[in-house]
């Protein structure tokens, strides 16, 4: 099985109430989740980055870990994510 496919197997059918309640946004708990269904196996700049976005680390830290470029991208995906969920909720409405 692919990586790509057994890090995103599945990732539809989790039940997310509970962390909802805690306020965590969806995509650090999709990170959070797929982190922890790759096991070691994810890369140690998938790490940092998802430590960023999580806030436990510093942008310039960041970017010293695992250069600019990565960081930008790791934004504008955020970015991204957060105008869908904002589009989706607008759209409920």
């Amino acid at each position: 099985m692919p990586e790509s496919t057994r890090l995103t197997e599945g990732i539809d059918q989790i039940n997310f109430e509970i962390v909802e309640r805690e306020a965590t946004p969806r995509l650090l708990m999709k990170i959070g989740i797929q982190l922890d269904q790759a096991g070691p196996s994810v890369s140690w700049e998938d790490l940092v980055l998802a430590q960023y976005l999580d806030g436990e680390l510093d942008r310039e830290e960041a970017i010293e870990r695992v250069g600019r470029a990565k960081v930008k991208r790791a934004e504008r995906e955020l970015e991204i994510v957060e105008e869908d969920l904002e589009w989706d909720q607008t759209d409920r409405t």
